[in-house]
């Protein structure tokens, strides 16, 4: 086969595997020692030998192309297939398209400086182009003078002259040796597996090279969820070899990586024998470009929003189903020999960063986590610490192995492994203590993971968490057996917020911490029978005598709000309160968070210190505060609640006004509803300031009006409860007038109480409420709400039994009779109707998550805007001595009093003088 033949270029593909090993030493070389050549696939392309070939010299990745006259090579140190893995080498090439200096530039100019486009031989590693030759060897001159015409070579000195061979009489695809037609003996062999060998008579372009990797979409990035499922329906998970392929290809789909990268990969820069060299960039772009055309045809479609969460949603719950299926413990043998383990492990990187919530799952999980009705990320983070757990417990453990130590790095996950012979455990006992720590093995300082990490990440060289568990874990025959640790530690993990409602009171949490959790067992290889003995789970009793000891730290260092100060520099947090939590899969259908089986030792924003008698998953659990948002505020409600507060205003400053220059409205009745109306106008102006913005802004400013309004609302309240008892007293005891004295230091008493109690208790919560009605706090607005109905409700008490006693009243004394039916008439209906207005407060402002009740905020406002007006009809116009006052006709009203009073008096004596006549 000779490549001159192929009019529009050609191209290879295969994958390959193969164990080795590379001495760092040797990529200083810099190309100038010799290695062993092995070649990975050959027809016979050799210097001045038509066909192509690929090879490996030590830590150098090449390939040659030859037409006989003329030869490319690529020669790349340091990118090598990753060790032990499958990886896909490709080469491409095609015919030049200049033939000198002033075409080139021209195709150059057509390619958009694009050389990659220009010909040549390009080598490829999982399709990322590691190399690309240019020129052939024969074509590749340097200068020897100062000046050179490009016409005249014989001042140019090439690279390499070569003499034209024949190639292979009978074309010949050769897997791991090399031979040509003037040497036919087979020779430079290579080892390893091969597979899926493919040749293209074209040059393969960028938007079809996934074809190199047999059809597959490049790097998996955009295949469709069902081609996966099927490919995954058909592997056998049992089967190492299949689970290792399944796991690269679902490690280029889901990962946190776009492509596999060998160990070695940008070491150093691209090296070939071209003396024109350029990294490519018509790959990426070409690839932004697609993204950027799909992205935008979609962005018009607003409409399916909703539908197409759904669809992803499933999609990814599918994937999610292919990612357990990949972590069933069931697909482990029954036992495994130390290669086996290590293999079998690596799953747990790719599932610890598929679980990443700030990888490119982050939206799929949030999907997830919307949807109450799926089990979600801890159904997976489940599986893969019983698919790890059944490993380590199926590691035979040779006779003089004492211990097993494995650790599985990955940017979001770490899983560590230790599996202890029990004459170790028995020695660590003896002369290292009673407990094992995890992560840090021994020592909770720095340690070195050379012997037993593959590709060890610097990020888990060092925890500020610890998990420290008892060797004495296991009693009667289980105390014989060797004891197997697995923990591991999640950086991110994608939390739903399920949660025991008993333990942690608010409706959002969050994770605060990493995500810990350590398991144990103990068995033992029977080498009688070869196989395990029956596993073993700790004794319980034996962790009560000796609790886990955990400590955990924060991610977010904000304080939590028990601990803020109430002044200018306060800091501001989102997180209510920090628990220890461990995970209960008991709680409802999926599992929840729990603080009853671990006890918080000490908890601040640093970190934790927990103590627990239970192995498990923990965390460190923040209780969220609920954010103020606006209220919800109708145009018309804004207007009609601003008109009632400003026109009740009014209309108490000139009921205040008309009794306090009257001295004839100077006596126990009224001079409460003058107070209560005082009250009620700076509760008004109070609610009028909350209204505006420099106010809202201000959280100290916002917090006097909030107290402002707590309390002299509460004291609207107790004024008329007071004043409910007077005319309680005056109907029933026939007592009208004195107690004033009693009642006004009551009145404008207990809401002093009830304010410095809320101020007390609760003075960080004040002043946060968009309305600056208080607090934005339940708890705060249920101590005002509390106090001021119970003051409207004695008020309610005090008038039925008025309304009880209104036919039989105590006093017998006409006008006054007259004047307290009409008070008592006005105040009846005042205290209904406040105590209506009030009762629609808490409906209003208190928020029940639990409960779905109507929108109380808008018949509140606008009752409560227009209480003023109501209480000055009910409590003005309704008494016969207020309505003499605005009339005039207050000495008209006395005089007529009088001679009632004096006919009366008359009238009993003229009727005792009769007696008296009659009787003599």
């Amino acid at each position: 086969m000779n490549p001159k033949n192929c009019e529009n270029g050609l191209s290879a593909s295969m994958f390959y595997k193969l164990e080795f090993e590379v001495d760092p030493n040797d990529l200083e070389t810099n190309f100038t020692k010799k290695f062993t050549r092995e070649y990975i696939l050959s027809t016979g392309g050799d210097y001045g030998s038509p066909g192509i070939s690929i090879y490996r010299d030590g830590p150098i990745m090449g390939a040659i192309l030859s037409t006989g006259e003329e030869t490319w090579e690529v020669k790349v140190m340091g990118n090598l297939p990753k060790n032990n893995s499958w990886t896909n080498i490709a080469i491409r090439w095609e015919k030049l398209k200049f033939t000198d200096q002033a075409s080139y530039e021209a195709s150059k100019q057509e390619y958009n400086n694009d050389i990659s486009l220009l010909g040549g031989l390009q080598l490829f590693l999982n399709l990322e182009m590691i190399g690309h030759s240019l020129l052939p060897e024969e074509k590749d001159c340097t200068c020897t003078i100062t000046n050179c015409d490009p016409d005249d070579q014989a001042n140019f000195e090439c690279k390499k002259q070569t003499v034209a061979q024949e190639p292979l009489t009978q074309p010949t695809m050769m897997i791991g040796c090399h031979k040509t037609k003037d040497d036919p003996t087979l020779r430079d062999f290579a080892g390893g597996v091969f597979d899926e060998v493919a040749f293209w008579n074209k040059r393969i372009p960028d938007e079809e090279k996934h074809m190199f990797l047999g059809g597959w979409k490049e790097s998996f990035d955009n295949i469709d969820t069902s081609e996966l499922l099927n490919m995954m329906d058909s592997v056998d998970f049992s089967d190492p070899d299949q689970a290792a392929t399944a796991l690269q290809v679902l490690s280029m789909v889901v990962g946190d990586e776009e492509t596999t990268l060998t160990p070695f990969r940008d070491i150093y820069p691209t090296t070939t024998s071209s003396t024109i060299k350029e990294a490519p960039e018509v790959d990426e772009n070409g690839e932004e470009k697609t993204t950027q055309t799909t992205s935008t045809t979609e962005v018009p479609i607003t409409t399916g929003e909703d539908a197409k969460d759904a669809k992803d949603s499933e999609a990814f719950q599918s994937l999610i189903n292919v990612m357990i299926k990949l972590t069933t413990s069931t697909n482990l043998p029954g036992n495994l020999t130390n290669e086996d383990f290590t293999k079998r492990i690596e799953v747990s990187k790719l599932v610890g960063d598929f679980l990443d919530t700030k990888g490119r799952n982050r939206r799929n999980w949030k999907l997830m986590n919307d949807d109450n009705n799926v089990f979600g990320s801890h159904q997976v983070r489940q599986s893969l610490e019983a698919f790890t757990e059944k490993a380590l417990q199926s590691r035979v453990l040779e006779p003089k192995e004492l211990s097993v130590r494995a650790e599985v790095h990955s940017q979001n996950s770490f899983v560590q492994y230790e599996k202890i012979a029990i004459p170790e455990v028995r020695r660590r006992q003896v002369y290292e203590g009673e407990t094992f720590v995890f992560p840090m093995w021994r020592e909770r300082s720095k340690r070195s993971t050379k012997n037993y990490v593959v590709d060890p990440m610097e990020k888990w060289d060092s925890f500020p968490e610890s998990i420290e568990i008892p060797l004495m874990l296991f009693s009667g025959s289980c105390a014989d057996q060797d004891i197997s640790f697995v923990g591991t530690i999640y950086e991110n993990f994608p939390e739903p917020g399920r949660k025991n409602p008993v333990k942690i009171k608010s409706k959002k949490i969050q994770l605060d911490s990493r995500v810990m959790t350590i398991k144990a067992s103990a068995n033992r290889w029977n080498r009688n029978t070869e196989e395990f003995d029956p596993i073993c789970r700790p004794d319980p009793k034996l962790l009560y005598r000796k609790r886990l000891l955990i400590n955990l730290a924060t991610k977010s260092k904000e304080k939590s709000r028990r601990q803020l100060l109430f002044h200018q520099n306060e800091d501001v947090t989102s997180i209510l309160k920090r628990h220890c939590a461990i995970w209960n899969p008991h709680i409802g259908m999926f599992g929840a968070w729990d603080t009853e089986d671990i006890e918080t030792m000490q908890i601040d924003e640093q970190g934790a210190t927990c103590v627990t008698d239970k192995l498990g998953t923990y965390a460190i659990i923040a209780e969220k505060i609920e954010l103020p948002y606006e209220y919800d505020e109708e145009g018309w409600l804004y207007v009609t609640k601003l008109v009632g507060y400003i026109v009740s205003t009014i209309f108490l400053i000139i009921f205040v006004i008309i009794i306090f220059l009257s001295a004839y409205l100077w006596e126990q009745f009224h001079i409460l509803r003058m107070n209560l109306a005082i009250s009620l106008i700076i509760g008004n102006v109070a609610m009028l300031l909350g209204e505006l913005h420099f106010v809202q802004d201000d959280r100290h400013l916002c917090t006097v009006i909030g107290c402002v309004i707590s309390y002299f609302y509460t004291a609207s309240a107790f004024l008329l409860a007071c004043e409910s008892h007077a005319c309680f007293k005056a109907i029933t005891g026939g007592i009208i007038d004195g107690r004033s004295c009693v009642y006004l230091p009551l009145g404008w008493g207990m809401p002093m109480i009830a304010l410095g109690y809320n101020i007390h208790v609760s003075l960080m919560d004040f002043g946060d409420d968009p309305k600056c009605f208080v607090g934005w706090s339940n708890i705060v607005k249920w101590q005002f709400f509390l106090p001021l109905l119970v003051g409207a409700g004695l008020s309610f008490m005090a008038m039925v039994i008025v309304t009880c006693n209104l036919a039989t009243p105590a006093i017998r004394k006409s006008s006054i009779l007259e004047e307290l039916s009409s008070i008592s008439s006005g105040l009846i209906a005042m205290v209904v109707f406040y105590c209506i207005t009030w009762a629609f407060g808490p409906l209003a402002y208190i928020r029940f998550p639990d409960l779905a009740i109507p929108d109380f905020f808008p018949v509140f406002q606008v009752m409560n805007s227009w209480l003023g007006v109501f209480v000055v009809i009910l409590l003005g116009f309704c008494s016969t001595r207020f309505r003499v006052v605005i009339a005039g006709s207050v000495k008209s009203r006395q005089k007529h009093i009088l001679e009632g009073t004096t006919k009366k008096h008359d009238d009993s004596a003229s009727i005792k003088t009769e007696k008296s006549n009659i009787s003599a």
